[in-house]
């Protein structure tokens, strides 16, 4: 490919299902091309497929899982081999569990500190580091309502969510004087397969609590990265509930963290 590039790019990971999925949707119909990072080729191809004949645009994808260790330096190598300049990096792959802390298997728990932080992390500071020297990017890490509290049952999600909220609010300060802008998107429970890989089907978090459809939240977000918001909280339900946290006690905020993560029919 040659090294002169007219198009944008927009780097997705996770793009197969759920919200990041419905990201490259929205981006490709606005004209972006797409560099894909998922695990499963087979969807990744079909992915493909239906992106550049519904939309026009170039899709270039790469199968990786970012839990193993090198694989975000791998992903940074094989895009600029490619010649591809990311103007756009949206770190949306991540995962959850449910359990005690030490109930969890210690590889699962691993594997969540990878790809929530570790790969957010190091994603954000190689093609962090291209965009500062020209000027311009953006940068979107995929945080939650869950990063403003303590999350008993779910202790990892939440720390890891909590951790990529404040290091994006702080890239946001360190980066916007050189042109490239920062944005935690914080979705409140969204209706893909999270609750079913995280085992929590019956969590009230998904019971009880306003459930937004992917394509709802990518399209709210959509717009609030296109204006460098650094933090956006999506839905009015979820903006109250963040709000209220500023009265609650650490105490009383867990407590009801905790309660909401159980759900029914766990004790």
């Amino acid at each position: 490919m040659s090294q002169e590039q007219t198009a944008s790019y927009v780097l997705i990971t996770g793009t197969t299902s759920g919200l990041g999925r419905e990201f490259a949707r929205i981006f490709a119909q606005n004209g972006y091309n797409i560099v894909a990072v998922a695990r499963n080729e087979v969807l990744l191809q079909q992915q493909k497929q239906e992106l550049e004949s519904q939309f026009g645009v170039e899709m270039v994808y790469i199968v990786k899982d970012l839990s193993a260790e090198d694989s975000a330096q791998e992903v940074y190598d094989e895009i600029k081999y490619k010649g591809i300049n990311i103007d756009i990096l949206i770190n949306n792959a991540g995962f959850g569990s449910f359990g005690r802390y030490v109930d969890v298997d210690w590889q699962r728990q691993k594997g969540l500190a990878s790809v929530n932080m570790l790969a957010v992390m190091q994603l954000s500071y190689l093609f962090g580091k291209d965009m500062d020297r020209r000027g311009e990017g953006k940068i979107v890490n995929i945080a939650s309502i869950a990063s403003f509290q303590a999350g008993p049952y779910m202790a990892m999600y939440y720390a890891s969510k909590a951790f990529v909220r404040s290091f994006s609010e702080a890239l946001h300060e360190e980066m916007k004087s050189s042109g490239v802008s920062v944005t935690a998107i914080c979705p409140g429970p969204v209706a893909t397969n999270f609750e079913k890989n995280a085992q929590m089907i019956n969590s009230a978090m998904f019971t009880r609590l306003r459930v937004y459809t992917p394509e709802v939240v990518a399209a709210r977000s959509y717009r609030a990265i296109m204006n460098n918001k650094a933090v956006y909280v999506v839905g009015w339900p979820n903006k109250l509930l963040v709000f209220l946290t500023r009265f609650c006690s650490l105490k009383f905020s867990r407590v009801l963290a905790s309660k909401i993560n159980l759900g029914s029919g766990r004790k």
